[in-house]
């Protein structure tokens, strides 16, 4: 049995009071100690993604829920390629 994949996103930069920073980006103070923490926490039972997204849930297009779409489409991929595998 495979351990859960966990994505850590915070969707509501905007209202959290997050800055960005000179990409476009949001950022968030204490962003590695929180995930850091997290794998430090729960890293032996759970397949944490070692990224924080930080968005604004409103603004589909941004730079963020690009990169969460991506790492979404990987792990699909992944999965898929597993169970074929698997498959007999």
């Amino acid at each position: 049995m495979w351990p859960a994949r966990v994505i850590i996103i915070a969707t509501h930069a905007d209202e959290a009071q997050c800055g960005k920073n000179q990409k476009g980006e949001w950022e968030m103070e204490g962003k590695a100690a929180l995930v850091n923490g997290l794998l430090k926490t729960f890293g032996a039972d759970l397949l944490i993604v070692p990224h924080l997204y930080i968005m604004d849930a409103n603004e589909a297009a941004s730079i963020e829920m690009k990169h969460l779409r991506t790492m979404l489409y990987e792990m699909k991929n992944f999965i898929v390629q597993v169970r074929t595998i698997g498959s007999p």
